[in-house]
């Protein structure tokens, strides 16, 4: 086959939604799927206390970005962009999708009690990422530990609430 068969072939494998390998053309997350994953950021940016920079500008809100979120996105396998895409889904499908803090956080804590905990943490990982460049977003570790707290409060039937910093404090 020349090259230029085997271009137009890709080309139109792909333009049919199919990667030439023969998968879906889904190693990319959705519209709906990545402002989930950010408003969860955005919320683990100040909860339960702000994380720290690790030498990154800005306080962790303002580094809770679209474009971060794709760059750190990027850096996913296609099976681990699966499952991040099942945790986000799962979240949307709760109806979180625009939903306040408090409510996010609960309902965080409520999927996490369910059986797709393990693509929550991948999504919920993607998201810390997105904040904190340094740490990978195909690992469980910060967020194994967040959805985990977020899964206590949730079966003890308390609602999460940020702490102070000392210097806030009474």
């Amino acid at each position: 086959m020349s090259r230029r068969r085997v271009f137009y072939a890709t080309g139109a494998a792909l333009a049919g939604g199919m990667v030439v390998t023969g998968g879906a053309l889904s190693d990319r997350l959705s519209d709906a799927e990545r402002e989930m994953i950010l408003q969860v950021a955005r919320a683990g940016a100040v909860y339960p206390v702000e994380p720290p920079g690790f030498g990154e500008k800005g306080s962790a809100l303002s580094r809770a970005t679209m474009a971060r979120l794709m760059e750190a996105e990027a850096r996913l396998s296609p099976s681990r962009i699966t499952l991040v895409r099942r945790g986000a889904q799962s979240l949307i499908a709760e109806g979180l999708r625009g939903a306040g803090q408090a409510s996010l956080l609960a309902g965080v804590g409520k999927v996490a009690n369910g059986p797709e905990r393990d693509a929550l943490v991948a999504a919920v990982q993607l998201a810390v990422a997105t904040v904190i460049r340094h740490l990978a977003p195909d690992r469980s570790v910060p967020a194994e530990g967040w959805v985990g707290g977020l899964a206590l409060l949730h079966r003890r039937q308390e609602q999460p609430r940020r702490l102070r910093h000392l210097t806030e404090r009474d």
